[in-house]
């Protein structure tokens, strides 16, 4: 029987239907008063509420070898059962179960069912896979679930290394940026105080265009600027005109509009009435 290491994922094996098949991760291993060496795990998915944990016989659980890890795992040892994933170029072979036949690096080989002959098989290679069985006898089955054992708590022992090292330098980074910050901030209490001239801001601006990232601040104060413009402003107006026909009266209106309206008053009229933007044709600045 091979033993499996706390924090390990395993599964049921044994016929009983509550647990047959489920997965479950080691808690503890202990060996009972009659001597046979027993787990304490905790089960992936409720099964009841009162079975989140249980005692198992150790004899009636089977360690998961490989369950669809990334391609920085390790391959599946020769002659075990897979589902195939991650087929490169071959996606519609994905999810078959193969023998795995020969393993280079961290890509495995087995023969696949033909899509278009289904009696003919294809050599493919792949690099994830969840485990079905491994057909080997017993002796060698326990060999390959101890060296995916060691394989496993070596990948997990790296991802864990790798985890800190990633804390490690986040941290590292705050306190760069943080510096940089209080840098900064002093520079321009300094230049604040000692009322240092116009060169300081010259001086940290060039500073900041020769950084990458990082800014210091630069003073700043506020100041009234007079801004000027000039509208076009559309209005309307209904005037009575006395003429021959209508179109001698809009004649009269454009030669001389003074005759019937004051332009300057309604101008004033709507600038303080307020007017539809939409009816401005144009604003000039200067």
């Amino acid at each position: 029987m091979t033993t499996i290491a706390n924090g390990s994922p395993a599964k049921f094996t044994g016929k009983n239907p509550v647990y047959n098949g489920k997965t479950c991760t080691i808690i503890e291993s202990y060996t009972a008063t009659t001597g046979e060496p027993r787990y304490r795990v905790r089960w992936d998915a409720p099964i009841d509420r009162d079975l989140l944990q249980s005692n198992i016989d150790a004899h009636l659980l089977s360690p998961i070898l490989v369950e669809r890890l990334s391609v920085l795992s390790v391959p599946p040892a020769v002659g075990a059962r897979v589902r195939g994933y991650e087929i490169p170029g071959f996606t519609g072979y994905e999810g078959q179960e193969v023998v795995v036949t020969e393993v280079n690096g961290s890509v495995a080989f087995a023969e696949f069912k033909s899509i278009q002959k289904p009696d003919d098989t294809v050599l493919l290679g792949f690099k994830e896979y969840e485990v079905v069985s491994v057909e080997a006898p017993e002796e060698v089955v326990a060999a390959v679930e101890t060296a995916d054992d060691r394989r496993h708590a070596e990948l997990q022992a790296k991802i864990t290394e790798l985890e800190a090292d990633t804390s490690r330098m986040s941290s590292r980074i705050n306190s760069y940026c943080e510096d940089i910050d209080t840098i900064g901030r002093l520079l321009l209490e300094e230049a604040e105080r000692r009322d240092w001239c116009s060169d300081y801001d010259d001086f940290v601006e060039a500073v900041n265009g020769a950084l990458n990232v990082a800014v210091l601040p630069v003073r700043e104060q506020e100041f009234e600027i007079v801004m000027r413009g000039t509208a076009t402003v559309c209005w309307s107006r209904n005037v009575m005109v006395t003429a021959r026909n209508e179109e001698d009266a809009v004649s009269m209106v454009e030669d001389d509009p003074s005759l019937y309206v004051d332009i300057d008053d309604e101008a004033t009229a709507a600038i303080e009435f307020g007017w539809d933007a939409n009816e401005v044709e144009e604003v000039a600045t200067y």
